[in-house]
């Protein structure tokens, strides 16, 4: 009996990269409307999420719990930085709402960092 191979056509995968590239683009104007301690906050929010993802789905791999707790550390020390640093002249009005945007692209390109030193410390 042969296999039958289910093929995803090459317009769906336009289709994605354009709105991927989209969301790309709003994130990146958001940044530009948020001050940089906002920036700085979203961004180490997004590490502390990364380093936790890794830690969790190691499933025994020491390297990949040792980044992720590593990463993990490493973004609650900057948030904690942030927030210590914190006051209400650093807050914008677009701040919580960029958060919401800012926030799935910089989980994903920690991840991405995280897995590229995951694979170059096991590699």
């Amino acid at each position: 009996m042969a296999r039958m191979r289910m093929e995803i056509p090459e317009s769906t995968f336009t289709a994605a990269t354009a709105g991927l590239l989209a969301i790309l683009l709003v994130a990146l104007l958001m940044a530009r409307l948020i001050t940089p301690l906002e920036r700085r906050l979203v961004t180490s929010t997004g590490v502390i999420l990364a380093g936790m993802f890794f830690v969790v789905q190691s499933a025994g791999d020491p390297v990949a719990a040792g980044i992720g707790a590593t990463g993990w550390a490493i973004g609650l020390g900057a948030f904690a930085h942030g927030v210590l640093a914190w006051s209400s002249a650093a807050a914008s009005r677009i701040g919580p709402l960029a958060a919401v945007f800012l926030l799935p692209p910089t989980f994903f390109g920690a991840v991405l960092l995280d897995g590229l030193v995951i694979s170059l410390v096991s590699g």
